[in-house]
């Protein structure tokens, strides 16, 4: 099955920059960071050349041992459109929280697996001229 281009999420630069600056700072190895943190080397050196393009549960680990923030990296004009959208539809009421958490952890992978489906079903109408 060919492989799909996927944008790279725009915030990893940065997180990636800082990850780079955590690891020159306390004078460690990717290699070593890697042992103390029990992560493949693999996937430390795939997040830091770039070839990571998403935010994974590993990458995400991998910060936090790092006491990088990603709230700090999240690119703030999608995040304010977000927080907009739930206060003006959401009543603030403490017993729907679970509800609507729920509804966006639900939704965003369900929507993002559609857009990728969709992507590459219009690259493959291209490839066979459909």
């Amino acid at each position: 099955m060919p492989k799909y281009a996927i944008e790279p999420a725009p915030e990893l630069d940065h997180l990636r920059d800082q990850l780079k600056h955590h690891l020159q700072r306390h004078k460690i190895s990717m290699n070593a960071f890697a042992q103390r943190h029990r992560l493949t080397q693999s996937t430390v050196h795939r997040f830091l050349t770039g070839r990571t393009k998403r935010l994974t549960p590993a990458v995400l680990g991998m910060l936090a041992y790092a006491e990088i923030s990603i709230d700090q990296s999240l690119p703030s004009a999608p995040i304010s459109r977000i927080l907009k959208a739930i206060q003006a539809h959401w009543g603030g009421r403490a017993e729907t929280v679970d509800a609507v958490a729920g509804i966006i952890e639900v939704l965003v992978p369900a929507l993002t697996a559609a857009f990728d489906q969709s992507i590459r079903g219009a690259d493959d109408e291209v490839r066979t001229g459909q």
